[in-house]
């Protein structure tokens, strides 16, 4: 019987530390993992955003040309209707490099909102402005509509805005054959300080 109970003593021993063993081990590959996964993650945040760096730089300098060529060249209107469609199309790969740039950052934790007092009219305006000649060319109506109770003045990231706003306007755009494309702003709320809009 006691020869009984130390063999069952043993046993419990011996599995205990199996356990502590195991779960050591576990442990320890989890947090090499872990490591492994976090390296990597950098290192793609990393090269997104040099790459995004790289890739701006040129960018930057053909939309300018591009717009000097625009606002300083007696062009026809077929010649007109190539550089608005090179400036649209550059403007939406400098965007999407931009969000890719975001996308490192978010990921990093380096992403960055600055608020400053911004005209919400004018930002929206913009963007709205930028597919209006694709909206036109599909013969779709494309108009921005604001909630009258709403100040045009709010404290927002308007590089952010932009980008949200584009995003939308554009797949709206892309997707729709016929009718119009609204973009609405509504007051969903509103305090002594802030209003609450989407």
């Amino acid at each position: 019987s006691d020869k009984n109970s130390d063999d069952q003593y043993f046993l419990e021993e011996m599995s205990a530390m199996t356990s502590m063993i195991l779960t050591s081990v576990n442990t320890e590959k989890i947090t090499k993992e872990k490591e492994l996964v976090e390296k990597s993650l950098q290192f793609k945040s990393d090269f997104l955003a040099k790459m995004s760096h790289e890739l701006r730089t040129p960018l930057n300098g053909i939309i300018g040309m591009i717009d000097i060529l625009y606002r300083n060249t007696e062009l026809s209107d077929i010649q007109s209707s190539y550089v608005a469609t090179l400036k649209e199309s550059s403007s939406d790969l400098m965007m999407i490099i931009n969000d890719v740039l975001d996308i490192s950052k978010l990921e990093a934790g380096k992403m960055e909102i600055i608020k400053a007092k911004t005209s919400l009219k004018r930002t929206l305006q913009k963007s709205i402005d930028l597919y209006l000649p694709k909206a036109e060319e599909k013969r779709i109506d494309l108009e921005l509509l604001i909630d009258e109770k709403i100040n045009d003045f709010q404290n927002v990231d308007s590089h952010r805005l932009r980008q949200v706003a584009n995003n939308l306007i554009s797949n709206a755009v892309k997707f729709t054959t016929k009718g119009s494309v609204q973009l609405r702003v509504k007051l969903i709320n509103e305090t002594e300080k802030e209003q609450f809009v989407k």
